[in-house]
């Protein structure tokens, strides 16, 4: 049944979204960190929409690319599509460094990436941008919310990780 739940969600989702409408992106790529068949549905779709703040697409983009790329089976597949991903990610940093939202999706992608990759060259510099933004802002954009929710759970690893960064 939960399954079931997932897959509907996910075709409720990703089936709407536009790379224009980032409310409707960070809610599927929210869901295609959990769920494996919604990340090669939430890629297609911000390949082949073109609408909306280039930086945003690429960011999107790219950590969804890295995501796909644990569902790919040949080493070579999974490789190129993580590097493929995480280069569109930086290039959005590069473009507009101060967007905290950009570099949570970075975030996520270097604590989770596995150690053989060598990318956690950001998680502090990213923790305490996401950190900041989050003291000072008035607002609670979705993406707050989903960090929050992951700092509460993976609080441990976070510390770990960043302590051990530098």
């Amino acid at each position: 049944m939960t399954h079931l739940v997932i897959i509907v969600l996910s075709l409720v989702l990703t089936s709407s979204i536009r790379a224009n409408d980032p409310d409707k992106v960070r809610s599927a790529f929210m869901l295609a960190t959990q769920d494996l068949d919604a990340r090669a549905e939430l890629v297609e779709r911000l390949t082949t929409n073109h609408g909306g703040d280039a930086s945003f697409r690429s960011a999107y983009l790219g950590a969804s690319l890295t995501l796909l790329a644990e569902c790919s089976v040949a080493p070579w597949t999974k490789f190129n599509q993580f590097v493929q991903g995480s280069e569109l990610l930086e290039e959005a940093i590069a473009a507009k460094p101060n967007e905290a939202e950009f570099r949570y999706l970075r975030f996520l992608i270097q604590i989770n990436a596995p150690s053989f990759l060598n990318y956690d060259d950001n998680l502090q510099e990213d923790y305490i941008a996401i950190n900041n933004t989050l003291q000072n802002s008035t607002e609670e954009a979705l993406w707050m919310q989903h960090y929050r929710s992951f700092e509460k759970e993976h609080s441990p690893l976070i510390r770990k990780q960043v302590d051990t960064a530098y």
